[in-house]
């Protein structure tokens, strides 16, 4: 498995993103066309995001919100299911 993690890039393809959360159930996909183009924009506002891709594709994410001195908690751990139980969100 050759899983790339990026912690740079937050501004995650809104489509993909939309499709993870579907995929673990967070979601029942009755979003708006505007709700799905704009799935991001928590991401985009968050303090730190680190996503993981199987070449192009956005396999799962993680955010996390900080006050950047004493408080941080993680939002929004998720893997698409056939990645999950195999270590990749440690």
């Amino acid at each position: 498995m050759d899983i790339i993690y990026n912690d740079i890039k937050k501004d995650l393809p809104s489509e993909q993103l939309h499709k993870l959360f579907v995929s673990v159930g967070w979601s029942d996909g009755s979003e708006t066309l505007d709700m799905i183009n704009n799935y991001n924009i928590p991401f985009i506002n968050s303090t730190l995001v680190v996503s993981a891709w199987e070449n192009e594709r956005l396999i799962g994410a993680v955010r996390v919100l900080s006050d950047k001195m004493f408080r941080s908690i993680i939002y929004d751990l998720l893997f698409l299911p056939q990645f999950q139980n195999k270590g990749i969100g440690k």
